[in-house]
């Protein structure tokens, strides 16, 4: 209802450029080349570069401290620093996939931070996290410490590099790639609802089948960075090289970004099919 006051406000004109600069933002499609350029950018760098360059400086100082009662010390503190690197490193992910989520194709701002930035709001993310990875893969654990704990019953089959029955080594693996198949999915859902409520196993599995294809493809590429990651910690695993461990950190903060890039990217290409805003 319009009255007197309204009226007699002054009127006052839309900013024109800003307008259609959110059209524009709003109209560039997001495309999977964008998964490789994401990163490349002063602020996906330099997130980057603190992600691997920190723990390397910490870690090279460690070889430049002698006196043992110091190292021991000091080995204390590059420790709970190198955590803390991590964690803030894994909570800005979580901030890329959100940003992507809303349409912006660079990384946010080192200072944009979730609704709760204080010290609990932020293990409190991590926490969720660590659910949505305990729902996936706590099934398989568990089923595999039931198997070890009975005696296993005699069969006349066994896996030639477990020595298990082929039985319970198809059945571990089926229950493990279930597990990494939704994962996915769970990781979103606690990322973009920051609630507990949102790993319900009827509201993922719905989220699945609304999009089964979509997630199918989303779900493989989730994986391929995370592949690539295992492969670089074999190989940090092989060598004491420090520019090569600086080099891999680097090359699994680049590629731990692209994979907050391919979660935000699926959510905004099928947000009408989830409507998780309903």
């Amino acid at each position: 209802m319009i009255d007197d006051d309204m009226l007699d406000r002054p009127f006052i004109e839309p900013d024109c450029e800003v307008i259609e600069a959110e059209e524009e933002a709003a109209a560039e499609p997001v495309t999977l080349s964008h998964v490789f350029r994401y990163p490349v950018n002063s602020t996906g760098l330099g997130m980057i570069g603190m992600y691997a360059g920190i723990p390397f400086v910490l870690t090279l100082s460690l070889f430049l401290i002698p006196l043992a009662p110091f190292r021991m010390g000091l080995f204390i503190l590059v420790f709970v620093i190198k955590c803390i690197v991590v964690l803030s490193y894994f909570l800005y992910l979580t901030n890329c996939t959100r940003a992507v989520a809303d349409g912006q194709l660079e990384p946010p701002s080192v200072l944009a931070t979730s609704e709760d930035d204080t010290f609990w709001g932020l293990l409190r993310q991590c926490l969720l996290i660590l659910a949505a990875a305990i729902l996936c893969f706590a099934p398989s654990v568990i089923y595999t410490f039931s198997v070890l704990y009975r005696h296993l019953p005699p069969g006349d089959t066994f896996d030639v590099f477990l020595g298990l029955p082929v039985t319970i080594v198809l059945t571990f693996w089926g229950i493990f790639l279930t597990g990494l198949f939704f994962f996915p999915m769970c990781l979103l859902s606690i990322v973009m609802f920051d609630h507990l409520g949102a790993l319900n196993p009827i509201f993922i599995l719905g989220s699945v089948f609304s999009t089964f294809f979509s997630y199918a493809l989303v779900a493989m590429l989730f994986f391929m960075p995370i592949a690539l990651l295992m492969v670089t910690s074999v190989i940090k695993g092989t060598t004491w090289n420090l520019l090569l461990l600086l080099l891999l950190r680097a090359i699994g903060g680049y590629l731990l970004m692209m994979d907050a890039y391919i979660l935000g990217w699926f959510f905004y290409k099928n947000e009408g099919k989830l409507r998780w805003d309903v």
